[in-house]
């Protein structure tokens, strides 16, 4: 009863507020180290990421242009946002085909 009723919370709803109060002191009190995690994290991200590769074949003096490239997993080698510094460039040795093509590969 009264002006403030729609307003006031129920027992239940307290109980919730105390109860979200105290996860977040739990968090505050055990913080993450996202740097640590991401090491640990580091084999299974590079399973599932992609690397740059030789759609096919590639021979030693060969210029690289985007329909040389492919992209595939694992993560080991170049990620893909790395493509610029491929395209245009002369490979200084052979390269397989699905096999990653790295900087020290080009001349």
């Amino acid at each position: 009863f009264g002006p403030d009723v729609p307003a006031s919370i129920t027992i239940e709803e307290l109980s919730q507020v105390v109860e979200g109060i105290r996860y977040v002191e739990k968090m505050i009190q055990n913080p993450v180290n996202k740097d640590d995690m991401a090491q640990q994290l580091r084999p299974v991200r590079d399973l599932f990421a992609k690397s740059i590769v030789a759609k096919y074949d590639l021979t030693s003096g060969h210029i690289i242009s985007e329909k040389d490239i492919a992209y595939k997993k694992p993560g080991t080698g170049l990620p893909p946002n790395h493509i610029t510094k491929l395209i245009g460039k002369r490979l200084n040795k052979t390269i397989k085909s699905d096999k990653p093509i790295l900087l020290e590969d080009l001349s």
